[in-house]
């Protein structure tokens, strides 16, 4: 292939016969609509969430995760997991993330992956559903590891509002 693939979203209309099909009540739509930006691969894990499980068990976390992270190498996983915790992402937040590591790389990365990465945001961050999911994954698989970075994230927000 020569040219890139764009993927668009679903435009309302799309989305609601799909939330329809899969049993979804007409009062949530616009909701999912939101939450998902009307993104296939999103909209398809919101049918799975209102689907068996439901969106806040074991079983669709786990599930959630990895499907988001797939195509990821252990490394892009670990910052994943981290970039999720912050609400914007740039070096400066990252370098207290990753206080270790070559910032610049992990921003293109993330720049650069689509699958997680909110378009119709005016700064770099994760796309809302994704953000919620993965978050509530961190939380319930490793509690301990979920407050350090919570901690970390923390820092990283006062150090954006706190004068130079």
């Amino acid at each position: 292939l020569r040219e890139q693939i764009r993927l668009r979203p679903f435009d309302p209309a799309a989305a609601h016969a799909m939330f329809a099909a899969a049993g979804i009540p007409e009062a949530r739509w616009a909701a999912l609509f939101e939450a998902t930006q009307g993104y296939p691969f999103l909209i398809s894990l919101a049918v799975e969430e209102a689907g068996d499980y439901g969106g806040e068990s074991v079983v669709f976390l786990t599930r959630f995760h990895d499907r988001v992270t797939r195509w990821m190498t252990d490394r892009e996983r670990e910052w994943f997991m981290r970039v999720c915790f912050l609400d914007r992402i740039d070096e400066d937040s990252l370098h207290i993330m990753f206080p270790d590591d070559n910032v610049a790389r992990i921003q293109d990365w993330f720049e650069r992956e689509p699958s997680v990465r909110d378009p119709a945001a005016a700064y770099f961050r994760v796309r809302p559903m994704v953000r919620e999911k993965m978050l509530r994954y961190t939380q319930v698989r490793a509690p301990s590891r979920y407050r350090e970075l919570r901690d970390l994230a923390a820092r990283a927000q006062q150090q954006r509002t706190t004068p130079a």
